[in-house]
């Protein structure tokens, strides 16, 4: 809500104390009676971001102050933990000012903003939908995607006025999917859109000779109930690393680079604890 002028050239962020600079600034205004803008400034953070903690500064650089009130600030990160199934994720984001209602000669329909996404969902095992809508609180607005409504969906965050919202729409999941904000009589802002697609985790095969036969297969240190030599099956693609144990040898251990459907094979030597080790892997 910006009486200033403030937004966006009057204004710096940074981030771990370090400038940075807009990457994109939305609006949107009712244009009339008392008639201000409202909107959102986007910076791209991930140099700065830290997985210890982050601060992020906003500062107001108009002379006097301007007038202008923040509903709060958003930090959205996407991350690779190296174990979750694989995911696409997609974001719209963009601004519109909503209310649908008699008293503003409007209907519902009309105000409606829409987030649209296309995908691959032949393969897709799962799907969330994350909105982010500022003014949305418990008792305010309306959530649609694809066929499906929800009403009154948004709570605050924290002390913010920002919206959101976290719903699993597996169910309705199709290859054009939309999803909508929509005001029923109430004051709402539509900013930004998440759909996270889940993917079955790739898989291959790693096949284990050893010499001598019988030691213990361990795959990235938990052991898998298998003896050599034997078929490892349903490993997901990626790197890993196979060991043998066996009582009066020193262990041996490999790493393995799996592909999806195909066969790793990996041959360990073991020796006995007093002698040297040899590793060799194909």
């Amino acid at each position: 809500w910006d009486k200033g002028p403030v937004f966006p050239a009057n204004v710096t962020l940074t981030f771990n104390g370090e400038p940075t600079d807009q990457a994109a600034f939305y609006a949107d205004e009712k244009l009339w009676g008392s008639s201000y803008p409202y909107g959102m400034t986007v910076y791209d953070v991930t140099d700065a971001f830290s997985t210890g903690g982050n601060t992020a500064v906003l500062a107001n650089a108009y002379p006097g102050g301007g007038n202008v009130s923040v509903r709060g600030m958003l930090l959205a990160v996407v991350y690779d933990d190296g174990v979750t199934a694989p995911h696409t994720i997609l974001m719209n984001e963009g601004f519109d000012l909503l209310y649908g209602g008699a008293a503003q000669s409007t209907t519902p329909e009309q105000a409606t903003a829409y987030a649209p996404f296309t995908l691959d969902a032949a393969k897709a095992t799962g799907a969330r939908l994350v909105t982010v809508a500022p003014g949305a609180g418990p008792t305010e607005g309306d959530l649609l995607f694809n066929d499906r409504t929800w009403t009154d969906v948004w709570n605050y965050t924290g002390t913010t006025q920002i919206g959101l919202d976290d719903r699993d729409v597996t169910p309705y999941l199709v290859g054009e999917n939309v999803a909508a904000f929509r005001s029923d009589a109430d004051w709402m802002e539509a900013a930004a859109a998440f759909l996270i697609v889940e993917y079955p985790v790739p898989t291959g095969s790693i096949a284990i000779t050893s010499t001598p036969e019988g030691a213990a297969v361990w795959l990235d240190g938990e052991e898998t109930g298998f003896a050599t030599n034997c078929l490892l099956t349903n490993v997901p693609a990626g790197d890993h690393v196979v060991t043998l144990k066996r009582d009066g040898y020193a262990d041996a251990s490999t790493p393995v680079t799996v592909a999806e459907g195909e066969t790793a094979v990996v041959h360990l030597g073991l020796t006995t604890a007093t002698g040297s080790l040899t590793v060799t892997s194909t």
